[in-house]
Parts: structure tokens; C-alpha cells; sequence
């Protein structure tokens, strides 16, 4: 049994929230839809209390359209949030898979290593009109000791897009 403590919100931003989506956590199907218009270029997805242990999976996934005509550039970037000193421990064990439609975009990347840039992690294209999903995936080995037992991540994935 995957154990996550995840409050996940998606966040349409345009300057000022336009809506929230609160997903209570991501092993029981959850998933959520953002399109993006002239008005809407950027989503965001809250990670709060995430929780795995050794040898467990979770997916998250997003489905995504871009309504705007002609194809677009998607930025994806992964936040670190630390509400205390003590937070994040968790993202030194989890390893972080994503894939848009069916291709691969980063693959068992520590997820320690995605907070370590300030530049779009992943830049995909996004063709107008064509839904796709947005797979994230958390794997923490089997391997991995008592140490990550108990630990937790708190993080953002921001999506955004450009027609540039």
C-alpha cells in the first residue's frame, strides 16, 4: 500500500488565482485537468507531506491542453518548499519519472536533483488542440534503509507555456 500524505492543489495562475483544485492524495487515481489559454500560461501542482516507503510507487497525473492556436513551448519545473528546517528529507530517496503522452521527458532523476536549477527543468512541446497526460512518477528503491522511514517532501511542479 502506497502511504502519501499529499494535499495537492492545482493552481491556475494569470497574476491572481483564478481557481484551486484541493486532491487529497495521489494513490487513489487522482487526477486533474489544466488548459492553457492566451489568458492562463501557467498551472501549478502542491505537493505537501509526501510519504513513501522503501519499495513503493505513486503516480500523479495531469491532463493538459493547450487552447491557444498553434503549438507551444511547456516549461516544467519542480519547486523546492520548506515550511520548517526539518522538511524535505524525503526528496533525498525518491527518484522522479516524467513522461508527456509517450515520451519520456526525464527518467529515475533523484528528485533532490530537479529543486537544484532555477531554469525549466523540462522544455516539451504542446501541440494545440491535442489533450495529453502528463505523467509524474515517485519511486523510492527497495533498497533504500530505515533512514527515509517517516521522512516527507514539500514541493511545486510549475507548468507553464509559451507560444515563442
Amino acid at each position: 500500500m502506497v502511504i502519501l500524505a499529499i494535499v495537492s492543489s492545482v493552481i491556475i495562475m494569470v497574476g491572481v488565482v483564478i481557481g484551486v483544485l484541493t486532491l487529497d492524495s495521489v494513490d487513489d487515481g487522482n487526477r486533474t485537468e489544466i488548459n492553457f489559454t492566451e489568458e492562463t500560461l501557467e498551472g501549478k501542482v502542491e505537493f505537501r507531506e509526501m510519504m513513501l516507503h522503501p519499495g513503493e510507487t505513486a503516480e500523479y497525473t495531469v491532463h493538459l491542453t493547450n487552447e491557444i492556436e498553434g503549438a507551444c513551448r511547456l516549461g516544467i519545473n519542480f519547486d523546492e518548499y520548506k515550511p520548517n528546517l526539518l522538511a524535505n528529507e524525503l526528496k533525498e530517496y525518491v527518484y522522479v519519472t516524467v513522461t508527456l503522452g509517450d515520451k519520456t521527458v526525464c527518467k529515475d532523476v533523484l528528485l533532490k536533483d530537479l529543486f537544484s536549477t532555477e531554469l525549466p527543468v523540462m522544455d516539451c512541446v504542446l501541440d494545440a488542440k491535442e489533450p495529453v497526460e502528463l505523467a509524474i512518477s515517485f519511486h523510492m528503491p527497495v533498497e533504500t534503509g530505515n533512514e527515509a522511514e517517516f521522512t516527507e517532501a514539500f514541493f511545486d511542479v510549475v507548468l507553464n507555456i509559451s507560444n515563442e
